[in-house]
Parts: C-alpha cells; sequence; structure tokens
C-alpha cells in the first residue's frame, strides 16, 4: 500500500513536523499534523497552511554516510511500521521525496562535453496531469528526474536555491 504522508511547518517556529493530515472542525480551516509514531495517543500540532507538503512516493539517492547527524537521529528515531521496530541503518533507502522540495540531477545531455551537467528543480503537483512534476527540467520526463536525483533543500527553508543554480548552470555555459 502506497504511504499517504504530509509535512508541514510548526506554526510559531521553524521545524518541520510530518504525520497525517487533519483539519480541527473546531478551529476552521486550521490545519494539523497527527504523529502516528504513538500508537494510544495522537499528537496534534498547529501547523502553518502555506508550507503543507505531500509526501511522493519516491526516495532519492542519498545514501546513508551523506547524512547529517540529525537526519541519522531522526531516521532511526522513526517507527518502521512493516517491520513493527524503530528504523535502523539497514532500512534507508533515500530521504523522502516532498512537493516543495529542490532536486538536483543531471542533465539529459549531460555527458556530451565528458563531464557531468546538473540541474535543479522544484517537485510540485500538477492537477491537470494528476501526478507530481519538476519544474526546470528542460527535455527529461519528471519520472526520468524523480528517479535519480538528490533533494538539496526546499522553497521554504531555502528560497533562492533554484535561482543560485539556475545562475551557477549558466555562469557555466551549459544552459
Amino acid at each position: 500500500m502506497r504511504e499517504i504522508l504530509f509535512r508541514a511547518k510548526r506554526f510559531g517556529g521553524s521545524a518541520w513536523v510530518y504525520g497525517d493530515l487533519v483539519r480541527n472542525p473546531i478551529h476552521g480551516m486550521t490545519m494539523h499534523i497527527a504523529d502516528g509514531k504513538r500508537r494510544a495517543k495522537v499528537i496534534l500540532t498547529l501547523i502553518v497552511p502555506e508550507t503543507i507538503c505531500q509526501y511522493t512516493g519516491l526516495t532519492d539517492r542519498t545514501e546513508w554516510e551523506e547524512l547529517s547527524e540529525d537526519e541519522r537521529e531522526r531516521f532511526l528515531s522513526g517507527w518502521n511500521y512493516e517491520k513493527n521496530r524503530r528504523n535502523s541503518e539497514g532500512d534507508w533507502n533515500g530521504r523522502k521525496i516532498f512537493e516543495g522540495d529542490i532536486v538536483m540531477y543531471t542533465g539529459s545531455n549531460s555527458m556530451e562535453n565528458g563531464h557531468a551537467e546538473y540541474r535543479a528543480g522544484k517537485v510540485v503537483w500538477d492537477a491537470e496531469k494528476g501526478c507530481f512534476d519538476v519544474t526546470e527540467r528542460q527535455h527529461a520526463e519528471s519520472w526520468e528526474v524523480l528517479q535519480d536525483c538528490s533533494v538539496i533543500g526546499d522553497i521554504f527553508d531555502s528560497p533562492g536555491l533554484l535561482l543560485e543554480m539556475a545562475e551557477r548552470v549558466a555562469g557555466s555555459g551549459k544552459g
């Protein structure tokens, strides 16, 4: 079964929270993230609705050794529902790719000049196509990009990153 997961920024803070999206009828359109890790207790966390991002169901190519200590600790403290236990290092298969993430990938004409040509794009939901899409992807199809990319940031924590990457590509004469 496909994992349905959301993330959003905690209201009044800058931390991401992950879980199920819940609309609270008492607070009108206020959104909450319910942390399903605790079985007997659901924790509702007030979030900033504009930062809600859905998980695509895909992971990037980031290796365990490339993670920061904070990312490793966060992963190891998570729950593996399939195996009914906490995550272990062996469970790692890449960073989860969310709507709003900025991904880096190798361009479709990458090896023409003997060196990799890196590009970056933003993960978005395309309602017309009914699928997640990647902006700035030139000739590559979104599924190709999403299957072989690295998450390098997101539009909330790194708002200038896409422009910076585009300028870097243009400055190198590869645009």
